[in-house]
């Protein structure tokens, strides 16, 4: 009963609720730079913070120049995925990793880390990152959606 009092108290009761899609800040890249002893390993040094309950992970875009790397022509299909589930979810205004190499095995435990990418980086291309947000929708609408953030700011890899 007590339940059903409850749910019946939030569904009238709240009022304060939206249909427009979560926006979230972009992440901010910090630096980049070659992880000691992984052979074309990287860290990406970035900052984030204040992430939303359905944060699902960032995606690692590459490009020949900026804005190839920050307005890809496909963000869902496109670009790198987080190899497993990300590390931790970023909720502090603290610097976080990201760390890329060709083989993810070879990445050294490190504090901080988000994210692995299984890739290979090239000196001289562009890096961009946005935040993925799953948005609950009704499956009547097209259902549940992954949802990119807009794009951070690019750095060259060394």
């Amino acid at each position: 009963m007590k339940y059903l009092v409850f749910l019946i108290g939030l569904l009238f009761g709240c009022t304060n609720y939206s249909v427009s899609k979560a926006k979230t800040v972009p992440p901010i890249l910090v630096a980049i730079i070659p992880i000691s002893g992984v052979t074309s390993g990287y860290q990406i040094k970035m900052r984030v913070t204040n992430q939303e309950p359905f944060f699902a992970g960032y995606k690692l875009y590459v490009g020949t120049d900026e804005n190839a790397a920050r307005n890809p022509s496909d963000l869902v299909n496109s670009g790198n995925s987080c190899t497993g589930a990300p590390g931790i979810i970023p909720n502090q205004p603290i610097e976080y990793y990201l760390e890329v190499a060709p083989s993810v095995a070879s990445l050294p435990a490190t504090g901080n880390r988000l994210c692995t990418y299984q890739t290979t980086l090239n000196p001289g291309e562009y890096i961009s990152v946005r935040t993925l947000l799953l948005s609950i929708t009704p499956s009547n609408q097209g259902g549940n959606r992954i949802n990119p953030s807009l794009p951070s700011n690019t750095l060259i890899v060394p």
